[in-house]
């Protein structure tokens, strides 16, 4: 049978509610059969999810998007960080005591003192 023809009699057994074939497809040991490809077999994983637990599939989907959106946005803050804590922004403390950087101006006085 050509490839084709393969991923789509599985993809309708699936989509029929036939657990058997998918079970066998997806649980077929690699190494004697080579009978579809990575992305065919993923495909057809995400379709069995699809079909059997939709809510399921569509929350995961979603808290894969999330995911990205929560990464990408890690790596734009860190970026931004860094850029932020540059020598030419923020000088390098001296080693063993306190740098206070203020802005111009005569030194802050206590007023308790009068």
């Amino acid at each position: 049978m050509p490839q084709a023809d393969r991923y789509a009699k599985i993809a309708r057994a699936i989509e029929r509610g036939n657990d058997e074939v998918a079970a066998a497809v997806l649980n077929a040991d690699r190494f004697f059969s080579n009978f579809l490809s990575d992305l065919e077999l993923g495909m057809l994983r995400l379709l069995w999810a699809k079909t059997r637990m939709p809510e399921s599939a569509t929350r995961l989907s979603q808290l894969e998007s999330d995911l990205l959106h929560i990464e990408r946005t890690a790596r734009i803050l860190t970026h931004y960080q860094r850029e932020c804590a540059g020598p030419s922004i923020v000088p390098p403390a001296a080693s063993g005591s306190t740098v206070v950087i203020r802005g111009s101006g005569p030194p802050p006085r206590n007023r308790a003192f009068g």
